[in-house]
């Protein structure tokens, strides 16, 4: 079985793109590692910026070069 996810927005949606790894977190194999035991492996302020960034009406689109495998835990991160 395969699975997809697929977003519509109307052609005036402001979006931001952002990579993850590197740019969230402050490293590509860290980033990945670290915060499944409980260690928070971000760039200070990140969340702030991003959050400030969501409230003036932003959608956001993350790129990551993470295995398939971490989807999930991705999207949760």
């Amino acid at each position: 079985m395969l699975t997809g996810r697929i977003f519509f927005w109307d052609y005036k949606t402001k979006v931001i793109i952002s990579d993850v790894d590197g740019t969230i977190t402050k490293s590509d194999m860290l980033g990945q590692l670290l915060p499944r035991f409980g260690k928070d492996w971000t760039h200070g302020g990140v969340a702030k910026l991003f959050t400030a960034i969501k409230a003036n009406g932003y959608e956001f689109l993350y790129l990551t070069s993470r295995p398939i495998g971490l989807a999930d835990n991705t999207r949760e991160y």
